[in-house]
């Protein structure tokens, strides 16, 4: 009897395990959807900036395509390092507003103003979710750091989130009909330790992979590479390559002169304010010391031990002479700005928005519209993945997002050209959206104030233009006593 009621409390007890995992693989899946996990591993294992030579870094650009990892390497650690590149990277990733409106391109499906006000309200709620304006400066800055960037959103009861994906373990496999890269992840790069840290589905395929013996049964990997769904997307600027190569790429080179020559200027500037105290040692008419080496060493230390910081001391019985080999100072500080100057050239980008030498503010406008192209084509790639999402989450309709290809060097005069087109019948979504305000801040801002009727509390101030009836200006009947020409009239 008592076996029995022994193998019953087991029987409970293997029951309880049973549950209890099975509520803790639940939590552990709900708190992988909900964030991401594993983060450091991760990091440690796929973002390791190297430090290189000038001679490897010149083996590398021989053969880029080749080397697209390394350079890639180089690019992050180039980027933490060197102010220059950073400030490129920084200045051509911030420089758009990113502004944008929706609109439906079947705007006929829709018979009232009040399903159309719904829908667009909808619309405008989802895309807040994605955090645009931040999302694509985030997104054009990994870019140009890195020549490509592979993102999978993440989509939650409480919002969405975009994931960056490892690019060291990925690469691109489809263009689709949309002009959107999609791409793979080898899934024999990741480890146990850092599988938390990747999104179900690619987890869910590591599983799948490494517990079935005949690999031609899985249809979705090309090899090793796992093909992510379209809740994945990638990005590049080499529009025909499997994988991207740093933007300024070509700029590796110079910036690592820059930093010899600077190393060269400090050096020079410690020899400018290094002084030598030259002990000469007596000597006979013969030429020979008149002490004794020991003698002679003692006096050098005991010399030596009292000399501050930047003097140094020599003892020889032989006279010295300083021969000058140029002027040296001025040439490196010449050769450093004609290797800064280099730089800028080949970046495409004016000094004078950097160093504060602008000559003239036309010079620095129309530079400054040149720097925006690459940005606005990035912003392009991204328009068609937006508007690829709201074709895939709203059927009716057809909304799509609009970017406007403002900067913050331009943004007030466009804001003053769709002031006045609003006298033509301009667009008022395309003007709410250029002073700054997203979708869903221009619908309920306008909603919110047509309820609380603010234009009743904001009457225009009186003014001779405004006053009618008996008020405003006098009529020269008024005043017959004028001798103003202008008052007195025809």
């Amino acid at each position: 009897m008592e076996d029995k009621e022994n193998v019953k409390e087991e029987n409970q007890e293997s029951i309880n395990r049973a549950i209890a995992d099975e509520h803790i693989m639940f939590a552990s899946r709900t708190m992988n959807e909900s964030g991401i996990r594993s983060i450091e591993n991760a990091n440690k294992s796929y973002y390791r900036p190297a430090n290189i030579s000038s001679a490897q870094l010149s083996r590398l650009l021989n053969n880029p395509s080749s080397n697209v990892s390394a350079l890639q390497d180089v690019s992050v650690k180039m980027t933490q390092l060197n102010g220059m590149l950073k400030e490129f990277i920084n200045y051509k990733s911030l420089i758009l507003t990113q502004d944008h409106y929706i609109y439906p391109t079947d705007s006929f499906k829709y018979k009232d103003k009040e399903s159309i006000w719904k829908d667009e309200l909808k619309v405008a709620q989802y895309l807040e979710k994605y955090g645009i304006k931040t999302l694509n400066r985030w997104l054009t800055k990994r870019l140009l750091q890195n020549g490509e960037v592979y993102i999978y959103k993440r989509e939650t009861r409480d919002g969405i989130f975009i994931q960056e994906i490892p690019h060291k373990i990925c690469k691109m496999f489809v263009l689709d009909e949309y002009g959107i890269f999609r791409y793979g992840v080898d899934i024999s790069k990741i480890s146990d330790k850092e599988i938390n840290y990747f999104p179900e589905e690619i987890a869910n395929a590591k599983a799948r992979f490494n517990t079935t013996s005949d690999k031609s049964k899985l249809t979705d990997f090309v090899g090793n590479y796992y093909i992510v769904s379209d809740s994945g997307a990638a990005f590049q600027l080499n529009q025909w390559e499997n994988k991207g190569l740093p933007y300024y790429l070509h700029l590796f080179a110079g910036l690592m002169n820059l930093s010899d020559a600077e190393a060269l200027d400090n050096l020079s500037n410690k020899l400018d304010n290094y002084k030598l105290l030259h002990h000469e040692i007596s000597k006979d008419k013969d030429g020979k010391m008149v002490m004794g080496a020991d003698v002679v060493g003692a006096y050098h230390q005991a010399i030596k031990s009292v000399l501050p910081e930047g003097i140094a001391i020599v003892s020889t019985p032989m006279d010295l002479k300083s021969i000058p080999l140029g002027d040296n100072k001025l040439k490196t500080y010449e050769h450093s700005n004609n290797i800064k100057k280099a730089v800028y050239d080949n970046a495409g980008i004016s000094d004078d928005l950097f160093n504060g030498n602008s000559k003239t503010n036309e010079s620095t406008i129309l530079s400054s519209i040149i720097d925006t192209l690459v940005p606005i084509e990035i912003q392009g790639f991204l328009e068609k993945w937006f508007n690829y999402e709201l074709r895939q989450k709203f059927k009716k309709g057809g909304w799509r997002v609009k970017f406007i290809e403002t900067s913050y060097y331009n943004k007030q005069k466009a804001i003053q050209s769709e002031r006045e087109n609003l006298a033509i019948y301009g667009s008022k979504k395309k003007y709410l959206a250029t002073q700054g305000f997203s979708p869903l801040e221009a619908l309920n801002i306008l909603h919110n104030e047509s309820l609380l009727d603010l234009e009743e509390y904001m009457q225009p101030m009186l003014t001779s233009h405004t006053i009618s009836g008996d008020g405003g200006r006098p009529s020269n009947t008024d005043n017959p006593n004028s001798t103003s020409i202008s008052e007195q009239g025809d």
